[in-house]
Parts: C-alpha cells; sequence; structure tokens
C-alpha cells in the first residue's frame, strides 16, 4: 500500500507543479483549490483518482488485508508538518471523491467519483431551491428531477467559473452579496414610502376635490431619488454578472 500511496502522491506533485504552477511541498489545500479551473482533472492526475477509488473500494469491502496494509501506512506516514508528509496529497483525493448509492438487483453498492473542480460553483441557492422543489414521490422521480436540472445546474456552474477566471474575479458569494444589498436598497426604499407618503386633498379648476400623493417632509424626495439611483446601479451591476 505505501506503494501505491507514493505513487499517488508523486502524481499529485506532478500536477500542481507542472498544471497549477505551485509548489507541492509547501501550497496548502485551499489554495490548490483556488487554482483549479474545470479542465484541470483532464490529466494524469485521473490515474491518481483511479488509485484512491480503488483504495476506498477495498477498504469498504472489508477486505482484512486491505484493512491492515492501510493501518499500517498511516502508522508510519509522517507528520502532517512534515514538508515531506502525504497528509496533503491525500487530503486532495478525499477532498474531491464522492460518493453516491445505487441499488442493482436489490443489492446497495457504493460508486465513488472524482468530483470535478467546476462543481464548486454551483451555488448554496441553487442546490437549496432544488431540494425543497425536486418530486419527492418516489426514488425515480427525485432521479428524473435531477436529470431535468442537470442543465440549468451545468450552465449556472459554467458561467460562474468563467467570472472567478476572468479579470475581474466574481464569486457566487459576492454575486449573492450584491443581491442581499439591492434587496436592502429596496426595502429601505419601501419603508420610506409607506411612512413618509401621504394623500392630500387638493381642489380642482371644475371645484371638485382630489386626492394627491405626496412626502410629508421634502428632504425625503432627494434622499427617495439617491437610494433610487443606487439601487438602479446595483440592479445593473447584477444583470451584467449574471
Amino acid at each position: 500500500f505505501l506503494i501505491v500511496f507514493q505513487r499517488m502522491d508523486s502524481i499529485y506533485k506532478k500536477f500542481v507543479k507542472q498544471k497549477l504552477g505551485l509548489d507541492p511541498n509547501t501550497a496548502s489545500l485551499s489554495n490548490v483549490t483556488n487554482k483549479l479551473q474545470k479542465d484541470s482533472f483532464d490529466g494524469s492526475i485521473s490515474e491518481g483518482f483511479e488509485l484512491f477509488i480503488l483504495i476506498k473500494l477495498l477498504i469498504q469491502d472489508n477486505d482484512p488485508s486491505a484493512m491492515k496494509k492501510y493501518k499500517e501506512f498511516e502508522s508510519q506516514c509522517p507528520d502532517e508538518k512534515s514538508p515531506d508528509s502525504l497528509h496533503r496529497s491525500m487530503q486532495f483525493y478525499q477532498k474531491f471523491t464522492g460518493t453516491c448509492e445505487v441499488i442493482v438487483h436489490d443489492e446497495l453498492f457504493k460508486v465513488y467519483f472524482p468530483i470535478l473542480p467546476i462543481c464548486r460553483f454551483l451555488s448554496a441557492s441553487s442546490k437549496k431551491y432544488f431540494l425543497e422543489n425536486v418530486p419527492r414521490e418516489s426514488p425515480q422521480h427525485k432521479i428524473n428531477g435531477f436529470l431535468s436540472a442537470i442543465p440549468d445546474f451545468i450552465d449556472e456552474m459554467e458561467h460562474t467559473e468563467s467570472l472567478r477566471h476572468g479579470k475581474i474575479k466574481i464569486t457566487p458569494q459576492i454575486v449573492s452579496l450584491i443581491r442581499d444589498v439591492c434587496l436592502f436598497f429596496a426595502l429601505v426604499i419601501n419603508v420610506l414610502i409607506l411612512y413618509d407618503y401621504e394623500y392630500v386633498s387638493e381642489v380642482q379648476s371644475n371645484s371638485s376635490e382630489a386626492l394627491k400623493p405626496q412626502l410629508k417632509h421634502t428632504y425625503n424626495e432627494t434622499l427617495l431619488f439617491i437610494l433610487g439611483i443606487i439601487l438602479i446601479s446595483f440592479c445593473t451591476l447584477l444583470l451584467l454578472l449574471w
């Protein structure tokens, strides 16, 4: 097992150095993650994931020899702070390896797969909306709902990824923040309107009376104008980013 882990580690170091342009002995997991692009896993790093998934499957099947070898590897593995430790590469493979359970002929199987870098650009709001609205009448309904949502997920992830790696780096968190700012200014404007507007009776030319809306305080008219300009600016920025 130590040979397999060393092979995985050498693949990881080559990937980080040549593909990402970082020092594998000093680059943290967050630094490596931030440098990833949607096609970063198309190269030799896929071999490292295949070896990692193979080990996970052997351990999952409770293979006694595999469990013993894995425990021996853990005892021989250097300290996390060591520059030559395998922990960085193992953390990388662990973070970007996903799993799901499938039923085949009434038997439950666990399937492992690499999580592509672009998947981290799916926003939390999209995940929450999908989980709250996907049909749940049966497992088949949930699968069909997921398959129908995939094109929208891919469009969002690719768009966000292109913004993230553009000249002006835009993340889903920034887009969410701008959306919240727009909502805040919209609420402030509506509160001011509800609080400060009143209807005043006005005599018309034909001696009839009509109700005319106006502000109680004239200075609020200027304030509402400024807040409206700010809101329009942020909404325009949000449309351009999205």
